[in-house]
């Protein structure tokens, strides 16, 4: 079917698009949330029509009554702002004996409140001006404003790891040497952040929003989720690792179907040759560097090495390299980089000196 040509009233009327709105979670969730990635000219007509769909819902709830509320909560504020005004002002002149003073003070302080009585004025008149903004958008259905977008970065370098919370009440886990940038207000209809390098999300639940994670040449949408993206810039593979909740992982600027994961699966795209496919999920690999443990399972020493540099933010140079491939296996629980390479250099027979950040390690002839 071509939903190209749908208008506000023919998404209220499908079956498949109420259930999309009404229970997020649904098989139908990630059908719609890429068709509306895919054809942003939409995006209004699906705004309306969601906003209807959870107005009938929810119409029991009684907005009016609310909203008097809210303004007489600030008249009263108003109010008693203009009441310690008069107080201060009766509290100053009773410190004042002199008659001609005190009449100066009086007739300074009638200016001074009748400028607050004003101004108090001016300040209801905009509170009630907004309240029948409000009004108006609720009568004329919702309106979208143009704002300016803001966008944070933040960064961590080798031996750094961060701990984010975004906008939405989400949570970010980013690993060392990686990068994200996102709006610092989130006020537009999609949650959009951009990753280089590694982090783990915990997605906040949000159906009118969906999460999307830009990486490389990967989008990954998901709706209260955790997962990992791994997307170092020195490695042929991007992978994505999902905990929990479902997540959706396509290429961009392709008409090929994403890719659907469930709790326990994984994704890898090749960035050589752009296959994307499903791979094993390994939560010791994967997962395990968000609770601060370093996992080696039979890699070769210069690669442990590596690993070693980003996770402590050192640098190794290495004398003797045996040509033969050594392989190292370990489960660091939070170790001190001196524990770890104690740990190493017994099943690697090397020596190592460790001198401001730079490990000197020569291997045994």
């Amino acid at each position: 079917m071509d939903f190209k040509n749908y208008t506000v009233e023919d998404f209220l009327n499908d079956p498949e698009f109420i259930k999309w709105v009404m229970q997020p979670e649904s098989d139908v969730f990630f059908f719609w949330e890429n068709w509306l990635i895919k054809n942003p000219e939409k995006l209004e007509d699906v705004q309306k029509a969601k906003e209807i769909i959870l107005a009938l819902k929810n119409r029991e709830y009684h907005w009016e009554r609310e909203r008097k509320k809210d303004v007489w909560n600030k008249i009263k504020y108003v109010n008693d702002v203009y009441d310690n005004t008069q107080k201060e002002k009766r509290s100053f002149c009773k410190n004042f004996d002199d008659s001609r003073i005190l009449s100066n003070k009086a007739s300074f302080f009638k200016s001074f409140g009748g400028k607050v009585i004003k101004w108090a004025a001016v300040i209801l008149l905009l509170f009630l001006s907004y309240i029948f903004f409000v009004d108006k958008v609720n009568d004329n259905g919702p309106q979208f404003i143009a704002e300016k977008t803001i966008l944070l970065k933040k960064l961590t370098s080798k031996g750094q790891k961060l701990k984010i919370f975004l906008p939405d009440g989400s949570t970010v886990y980013m690993n060392s040497n990686s990068s994200i940038s996102y709006s610092i207000n989130f006020k537009s209809n999609i949650r959009e952040i951009k990753l280089t390098g590694e982090a783990f999300f915990e997605v906040a639940k949000d159906s009118l929003k969906p999460f999307v994670v830009i990486s490389d040449d990967l989008l990954i949408t998901a709706l209260g989720t955790s997962f990992n993206v791994k997307a170092l810039a020195d490695e042929q593979n991007i992978s994505i690792s999902l905990l929990t909740g479902k997540v959706a992982v396509q290429k961009k600027n392709t008409i090929e179907s994403a890719l659907l994961l469930n709790p326990n699966e994984a994704a890898l795209l090749n960035r050589e040759d752009g296959a994307l496919q499903r791979k094993e999920f390994n939560y010791e690999e994967d997962i395990l560097w968000t609770k601060g443990i370093l996992y080696l399972k039979q890699i070769p020493i210069t690669e442990a090495f590596l690993k070693l540099e980003l996770w402590y933010g050192v640098t190794f140079e290495i004398e003797n390299l045996p040509k033969k491939t050594l392989l190292v296996t370990g489960t660091f629980d939070n170790e001190y980089l001196e524990n770890v390479l104690q740990s190493l250099s017994h099943t690697a027979s090397f020596k190592y000196n460790i001198q401001n950040g730079k490990i000197m390690v020569s291997f045994k002839i």
